[in-house]
């Protein structure tokens, strides 16, 4: 039943909005699709395409620098390549987020992983010129970094879009097992390509070049998953998506006068007084329900997300770019106790992934124990510790075993950090489109990974205790501004109406109820005082309550 649900509305290929005018909500249809947001018929396909994307990323992360090192380059260049890896993140994240708005989902996907199919070849291209190979796999690696930011921005979105909002921490944390099993895998694949070592006339594979096709091989595979077995939601189906105000219709003959509109907006600024996990939205006129769910995501809140995900992702670029040259440092160039085997750093990100793993695992099962804020606070802690624990207290002397007890601890602040902060995203901006606002916060994400490569080598050079204690000190920075502007990170209203309105729905089927309810934070709340709509004209009153110029909270 499931894998015969198709798209009877088919979508435009390249236009990915729905004209309201011509398109009517079928309730059959509705109830098909409903039952496909449960199903595992298209979720499979995002487990395996993450599985796959986060194996090619860690078959390459232990051998990267090893292959550099082939073209006689220094740790500059190593840190110029996981930047500009980084960088093509920031830049897919955001591109593909505004191509998933304007198109399918599906013909979003084919294109980036198409860039993922060219960028790979190009990896193994490089090791075939010493001379200038190294800006083949400079570009490659660009060009990589489009693919896996465009394809996270595009499955983030369309979750955001499909999954209720209760549901969506235990659906991240299904592809964080699912990224984590690659992560696991990944070294291991990596291990078995150091065995490759073969010529066909001029065209030889070894264990660097193997890496690149092994990644190629895994995007044709994601492209053929993608093209015959999923199945998507019509953007008039998700339940997280409201109509695009563009195309809203426009009927003066339902306009109702002015002085109607000012008691719907004067009610609307009354109802943001109270704390939304306590009013009680079921004796709400519809209109006021609809005006709060068009309200535009809280401003403040959104910025301090940006940078609870800045801050994770600056951690995990630290612990990515210098665990290998500094637990491998054989000449004592930066520790006198570190001077382990290549092996060790393949057994360092073995050991990653599979606390990663444990960590989703057990997230999908004490989700519902706390709210998003106080998971992503916990977060926080974890990576000021981790990073503390890190800290080489005497000149040159970081302890084995402390060494790998900091690493644990940031191998499991960072998919913790990262999976609950974007669940806690998704329940602020509410039902507004989804693609260009989780562009934007893996883009942040990126940024971090951008910069964090190159500071994070220079100030090595320096003293670890640079490296570490800085990343401390930024994590510290983050528990701070989450327990000030904790009032800010609240879900958006639709959130919370959309529980009352299945509370009642569920009462008039006579189940009682829904089960739903919005889990507890560390805060109170307490609106801003600067939070208000911008009232000045009637005019402008009367556009809102149609749905246009609608202003959020700052």
């Amino acid at each position: 039943m499931e894998n015969s649900i198709q798209n009877d509305i088919e979508e435009p290929f390249l236009n990915g909005k729905v004209n309201s005018t011509t398109v009517e909500r079928d309730p059959v249809l509705i109830q098909k699709y409903k039952k496909l947001e449960h199903s595992y018929s298209w979720k499979i396909i995002f487990y395996l395409n993450v599985f796959l994307a986060c194996v090619s990323f860690s078959i390459v992360l232990p051998s990267l620098w090893p292959y550099l090192q082939r073209f006689g380059v220094d740790e500059n260049f190593l840190a110029l390549v996981l930047a500009i890896y980084s960088i093509g993140e920031f830049l897919g994240s955001i591109l593909w987020g505004y191509i998933y708005n304007a198109s399918t989902m599906k013909f979003s996907l084919y294109t980036c992983i198409g860039a993922g199919f060219i960028g790979s070849l190009l990896y193994s291209f490089g090791g075939y010129f010493l001379g200038w190979g190294k800006w083949l796999v400079f570009l490659g690696r660009f060009i990589q970094g489009l693919w896996t930011g465009g394809q996270q921005a595009i499955e983030q979105a369309y979750i955001t879009e499909c999954i209720d909002k209760d549901e969506n921490l235990s659906m991240i944390a299904d592809l964080g097992a699912s990224a984590v099993l690659g992560f696991v895998l990944g070294p291991v694949v990596g291990l078995i390509c150091g065995f490759i070592n073969f010529r066909v006339g001029s065209f030889y594979v070894d264990e660097y070049t193997s890496n690149g096709y092994f990644q190629a091989i895994f995007t044709i595979i994601m492209f053929l998953g993608t093209f015959f077995l999923f199945v998507e939601i019509p953007r008039e189906y998700r339940r997280g998506l409201q109509e695009d105000e563009d195309e809203e219709e426009e009927d003066e003959n339902e306009a109702e006068d002015e002085n109607e509109d000012e008691e719907v907006i004067q009610k609307a600024k009354e109802v943001m007084q109270h704390d939304p996990n306590t009013y009680d939205f079921s004796s709400l006129d519809d209109r006021v329900k609809n005006y709060l769910s068009k309200v535009k995501p809280n401003q403040t809140g959104v910025l301090v997300c940006l940078l609870i995900f800045l801050i994770h992702f600056n951690g995990f670029a630290v612990q990515e770019t210098i665990t290998t040259p500094i637990s491998t440092d054989v000449i004592h160039k930066y520790t006198d106790t570190l001077d382990y085997p290549e092996s060790f750093a393949y057994i360092l990100f073995a050991c990653s992934g599979f606390l990663s793993l444990l960590t989703f695992l057990a997230l999908k099962r004490i989700n519902t124990w706390t709210s998003d804020q106080n998971f992503v606070l916990l977060s926080s802690i974890m990576g000021l510790i981790g990073y503390f624990v890190l800290l080489d207290f005497s000149p040159r002397i970081i302890e084995p075993a402390r060494f790998v007890i900091g690493f644990c601890i940031i191998s499991v602040t960072f998919p913790l950090g990262r999976g609950v902060t974007l669940s806690l995203f998704s329940k602020l901006i509410g039902k507004h489109k989804a693609g260009v606002y989780m562009g934007y916060i893996l883009a942040v994400g990126a940024i971090s990974r951008i910069i964090g490569p190159f500071w994070s080598v220079q100030s090595l050079t320096v003293s670890p205790s640079l490296t570490f204690g800085v990343s401390a000190f930024l994590f510290l920075i983050n528990v701070v501004v989450q327990l000030l502007y904790s009032n800010t990170l609240n879900a958006h209203w639709s959130y919370y109406i959309s529980i009352a309105e299945e509370e009642e729905e569920a009462k008039k089927e006579g189940k009682g109820s829904s089960g739903v309810t919005p889990k507890k934070s560390y805060s109170s709340y307490n609106p801003s005082p600067n939070a208000q709509y911008i009232l000045d004209e009637k005019n402008s009153q009367k556009n809102k309550f149609k749905g246009k110029n609608i202003s959020g909270m700052v």
